[in-house]
């Protein structure tokens, strides 16, 4: 005695597989979403050699009118900061 005939057993097995390769290709599209992110988000001037360390060394200071001396500079000279607040912050830059 059968449980139905071939065409029904068919169909509910094409059903689940359909299901199957919905949730497959759901699961790859979020794997490759995730490993993209994952990788463009490294910086490898943060990280170091170490796993869970920190690199504690200083970037270097660019040079020339850029320098965050001479941006300091320049907003005393311009009266954006008084002499206090330009002491502070050059005393902050030379740590």
């Amino acid at each position: 005695m059968m449980w139905g005939n071939d065409e029904q057993f068919h169909q509910a097995n094409h059903g689940w597989l359909m299901a199957g390769m919905g949730i497959f290709w759901i699961v790859v599209i979020g794997v490759v979403i995730w490993l993209v992110v994952r990788l463009s988000d490294r910086r490898p001037e943060h990280h170091s050699e170490h796993h869970g360390g920190h690199n504690m060394q200083r970037p270097e200071a660019p040079l020339g009118e850029n320098s965050p001396r001479a941006i300091l500079d320049k907003r005393l000279v311009n009266g954006e900061i008084d002499a206090e607040k330009y002491a502070e912050i050059k005393k902050l830059l030379e740590l």
